[in-house]
């Protein structure tokens, strides 16, 4: 049974709302950890900011273009600003897909910060030597083969609204051709696109458990031989690292792995809705991170704290000028 036309309805708009707060809240965000990161913290804040500006640009795309699915049909119909512009079958694959290697590469971006801490606190001296530019050509260089490997991927699951199999028995009505994009219902062609993506997805949580797995036990070796300071903050960046990494794979990861199931699966009773509630959770987490990345830190807490407070100085000022005004 497919959601009714007020259910869509209060979908988009909740999307739409979001978009409102989400924008203003990460970039200030990003604000914050780009001028009031700590010389200690080396480069984590660039490798902070990478995560932030993947899941900005998601948001984007995600913010002109809501992705509603169009199940058991597997198909997708795309709602928001950009049905203002066009219809076009191509423009809204390009949004989708964008959307999914923002989500991907995201992912990835998680795992940069893992290694970099581990080689940080067991080999400095082969961090020191090398240079910010290979680190970052490292760095461009991955996420350009995880972009092309999923496009690529993507492009050959994707069927026209033309070509799709509507006479399958099981579909009980038919979405209109307008805004409805679909892919292939059967077949390696449908298989391959979600492999690809839960093997490229499961390389970056693995990175990420296993360097996590190895600074902790490299901590505790060398708890005898370093200074108690270098030790706490080592541990100190290692739990930032770990709680603002769980924030994406709970409720991040968890809804981009439900959505799947239900697109492999899209003749699943009640699969609709709960992609449409998993959209929701996974287009709002970016803001929780945001939160969370914030208050789990003591200098980006206090740096926000600054910035709230001067916002709401020329108010208070103004009242203050007010009132003298008045008593005179």
């Amino acid at each position: 049974m497919s959601p009714s036309p007020a259910f869509d309805e209060v979908f988009n708009r909740l999307l739409d709302v979001a978009a409102l707060f989400h924008f203003p809240l990460k970039v200030t965000t990003m604000y914050v950890v780009y001028r009031h990161s700590p010389a200690e913290m080396g480069a984590m804040p660039a490798f902070l900011l990478n995560i932030m500006l993947w899941n900005l640009l998601a948001n984007v795309l995600g913010f002109f273009m809501h992705i509603n699915p169009q199940f058991p049909a597997l198909c997708f119909r795309g709602d928001g600003p950009i049905t203002f512009f066009t219809k076009s079958e191509f423009v809204y694959h390009v949004f989708v897909s964008g959307t999914f290697a923002c989500i991907m590469d995201c992912g990835l971006a998680l795992g940069f910060a893992f290694p970099y801490r581990y080689l940080v606190f067991v080999h400095p001296d082969f961090v020191n030597k090398i240079r910010m530019k290979w680190g970052i050509c490292l760095c461009v260089s991955l996420h350009v083969i995880y972009t092309v490997t999923f496009v690529y991927t993507y492009k050959i699951s994707i069927l026209s609204y033309e070509n799709y199999p509507w006479k399958d028995e099981l579909l009980s009505e038919l979405p209109s051709k307008a805004g409805v994009i679909c892919y292939w219902p059967y077949g390696w062609r449908k298989n391959m696109i979600q492999t690809v993506f839960f093997t490229l997805t499961s390389i970056s949580v693995s990175i990420i458990t296993i360097f996590s797995f190895m600074l902790r036990r490299a901590l505790v070796q060398m708890k005898h031989i370093l200074n108690e300071q270098t030790l706490e903050l080592h541990r100190k960046f290692l739990c930032y690292l770990m709680i603002i990494t769980g924030v994406p794979l709970i409720f991040g990861g968890i809804p981009v792995l439900i959505s799947n199931t239900c697109a492999l699966f899209p003749h699943i009773s009640n699969c609709r809705q709960a992609t449409m509630v998993c959209t929701l959770i996974l287009y709002n987490h970016g803001a929780l991170y945001s939160i969370v990345s914030i208050v789990t830190f003591g200098p980006y807490r206090s740096a926000m704290y600054r910035i709230v407070r001067k916002s709401f100085r020329p108010c208070r000022s103004n009242a203050v000028r007010a009132n003298l005004f008045v008593a005179h």
